[in-house]
């Protein structure tokens, strides 16, 4: 049986202000006028988590780096990618420091260790090799 993921915050940095949005409550409803940034909170979030997520030019444009505070079954976690610079990696954070503990990286083709084989573990989710051929 799988564990929860849980979002507790997502902090969007830009170079001159920075903005949390906080998920506290058992659910958490985002709603809002058109164009006020529905859909650019929640790619920001898939960003975070190391998806390819669709960028808005406002967000590609101004946003310096985004940090998503998670529970991953049990274990909290911080995570950070920038926006600005190297995108293929997610940092994970020490709680409290803004000390990188580890790189994962988004790229699939890579030696080093990429977010999904990180989370799922944690998630009590198997994973199981689909061959591309």
């Amino acid at each position: 049986m799988a564990t929860r993921l849980r979002l507790r915050s997502l902090t969007v940095t830009t170079a001159s202000a920075e903005r949390t949005y906080g998920f506290d409550g058992a659910l958490t409803v985002v709603t809002g006028s058109v164009a006020t940034g529905k859909s650019s909170l929640l790619m920001l979030v898939k960003y975070a988590l190391g998806g390819n997520a669709v960028l808005t030019p406002a967000v590609a444009n101004n946003v310096m780096y985004v940090t998503l505070d998670v529970v991953v079954g049990d274990t909290p976690l911080v995570l950070r990618r920038y926006v600005v610079g190297d995108r293929t990696r997610v940092q994970v954070l020490d709680r409290g420091s803004d000390v990188p503990l580890e790189f994962l990286s988004t790229l699939a083709r890579t030696a080093a260790q990429t977010v999904s084989p990180y989370l799922l573990p944690k998630l009590a989710l198997p994973t199981t090799p689909v061959p591309k051929t």
